[in-house]
């Protein structure tokens, strides 16, 4: 399934989760399936615990809606379009999130979230 997620650009190709990573690095590949840690886990809007999983969202507006909330880092910050599997959903977040168990980097948008009108 084609979702968006969001990345930090650090230059030359080199694009990394914002928080969690995999089997330690937080440096996410273009074009390699990557398999989630899932174990339970918290996050800072829920004392909730859910299973981890990638964090992505089906549309671009959606993506661009749920980046308005962050105050840091924003000038790394980018929209990348991936392939995800093994899909559910975030019951506890803000938006329409999905968890998926595996996930690929397929493109990152060269989009200015910030005034995007689309």
């Amino acid at each position: 399934m084609k979702a968006y997620r969001i990345v930090e650009d650090h230059g030359d190709g080199v694009y990394k989760t914002l928080f969690h990573g995999v089997d330690g690095s937080r440096t996410l590949p273009l074009g390699k399936w990557l398999t989630a840690v899932e174990k339970p886990v918290r996050d800072g809007s829920s004392q909730e615990k859910y299973i981890s999983g990638f964090h992505s969202l089906k549309t671009i507006p959606e993506i661009i809606k749920y980046m308005s909330a962050f105050r840091n880092r924003l000038e790394l910050l980018k929209i990348a379009e991936v392939e995800i599997r093994g899909n559910r959903s975030k019951e506890h977040s803000r938006a329409n999130v999905i968890l998926s168990s595996q996930m690929k980097l397929v493109r990152v948008l060269e989009l200015d979230w910030r005034n995007y009108e689309g």
